[in-house]
């Protein structure tokens, strides 16, 4: 496991009186986790942006880039809640689970800093992955293993995979190049499918729909309560 520590200086404010300078302290780690066909990922996630892109060919591993960081006008407090950030890996049976949370341990205060972290994951494109976010957004592509993905205050953007499916509120989902079969939940969301070849069936409340159909595209099941709903 690789470790490093960064720290940034920002100016934050629209005139010279009145900008705050703000220390950004990072911490980067990278890790690599075993992996073998049959077994599956589960990433849960808070104040978090993911992507996932596939290993390299042939590759029988995991590995995961995380890049921490906690914004505060005090570096002193900045240094402190970062490490409030807990990046944490496992594996049990068939199946290896990555977290990355903010925890306070007896003792600690809470965090008063702007709290991220980004993480970066290339994982055999034929592992089943799950992946659970809020407060951020994620970034999928070029899986064919099963997708499972559920979200809150969290941005999807999916492309080039196998078959997907998505639970989200309060964040846009935005899928293409879907080769298997794409079942999708939201509320209070947007979403947005083009290049479609397998089933389709979308669940929406308080949201827009728009979906591009094409030859290759199978059944088309909407059901939409208080949404607009359009199909190309």
């Amino acid at each position: 496991m690789k470790i490093v520590y960064v720290l940034a200086i920002l100016l934050y404010g629209g005139g010279v009186a009145a900008q705050t300078t703000l220390q950004v302290v990072t911490k980067s780690v990278q890790k690599s986790l075993p992996w073998k066909p049959g077994e599956s990922l589960e990433i849960t996630c808070e104040k978090a942006e993911v992507e996932v892109f596939p290993a390299p060919a042939g590759q029988q591993e995991i590995s995961l880039k995380a890049e921490l960081s906690a914004k505060h006008p005090l570096l002193d407090s900045a240094k402190y809640d970062l490490e409030a950030w807990q990046l944490a890996t496992s594996t049990a049976g068939k199946r290896t689970y990555v977290r990355a949370y903010i925890g306070v341990g007896k003792g600690r205060r809470l965090p008063g800093s702007n709290m991220k972290v980004k993480i970066t994951l290339w994982v055999p494109a034929t592992c089943p992955t799950t992946l659970n976010n809020k407060f951020g957004k994620a970034k999928v592509e070029k899986i064919t293993g099963a997708l499972r993905l559920t979200g809150a205050f969290c941005a999807f953007n999916l492309s080039e995979l196998g078959s997907v499916s998505v639970e989200s509120q309060y964040g846009n989902v935005d899928a293409r190049q879907i080769s298997g079969s794409l079942d999708i939940c939201t509320k209070r969301g947007d979403v947005r499918l083009s290049d479609l070849w397998g089933d389709c069936a979308i669940q929406s409340e308080f949201g827009e729909v728009r979906i591009e159909a094409g030859s290759r595209t199978g059944n088309v099941k909407v059901q939409a309560n208080k949404s607009e709903v359009t199909l190309e």
